[in-house]
């Protein structure tokens, strides 16, 4: 029968306890102790210590994945990424699960919004495919967001701004590195090809 031999407050409602006989200490909420009467010396069935762990672990999970979804939104695979650093597999499975119960997590949502930022406004779909599915964005909704990405929109705007830094060079070193710019920020040969023709010759 497990006997708690310490009870140590740590920060943010957190409790570390001791079970004689355990090297390891277990880390439960602070209202666990409070809502099962826990002290030194407490006797507890194995069933019922063990009722306590689980509960308090996916608890404990659930709490973190609000603190890290308040700091920015994240995709569901970078919440359990996150969230594995200091929870259990299970618990951080039922973390996630209860955030997507809660509305607090919408990949869909989530990619809508990294590919209408300005940032992404000036990138091709193929890098922004790749950069959705490195956030773990599955890629049939990957797909589903970009139907709206214009490439072309996109390119223009992207090498408008880059022709800035390049006004000293002559024109084909200006094409050459207008079009390499371009292949780099994920846009095919025929567009970059398309819109390094019409501004360099305007």
């Amino acid at each position: 029968m497990p006997v708690i031999t310490a009870i140590a407050r740590r920060r943010n409602g957190i409790v570390a306890i001791t079970i004689d006989g355990e090297e390891a200490f277990h880390v439960i909420p602070l209202e666990f102790v409070i809502e099962h009467g826990l002290h030194e010396g407490t006797r507890l069935e194995a069933d019922a210590w063990s009722a306590i762990r689980e509960r308090g672990g996916r608890r404990l999970a659930v709490r973190r994945a609000l603190e890290i979804l308040a700091r920015r939104p994240r995709t569901a695979a970078e919440l359990q990424t996150a969230l594995l650093r200091h929870c259990k597999e299970e618990d951080a499975a039922h973390a996630v699960a209860r955030m997507r119960e809660l509305g607090y997590l919408d990949d869909q949502a989530w990619a809508q919004s990294y590919v209408a930022s300005g940032r992404s406004r000036q990138r091709g779909t193929a890098l922004l495919r790749l950069e959705l599915k490195q956030h773990g964005v599955p890629g049939d909704m990957a797909a589903r967001v970009l139907e709206e990405h214009d490439d072309l929109e996109a390119a223009l705007s992207a090498a408008r701004r880059r022709l800035t830094a390049l006004g000293r060079l002559d024109e084909q070193q200006i094409r050459r590195r207008l079009y390499d710019f371009l292949r780099r920020r994920g846009f095919d040969h025929g567009i970059a090809r398309v819109v390094m023709e019409q501004l360099v010759a305007s």
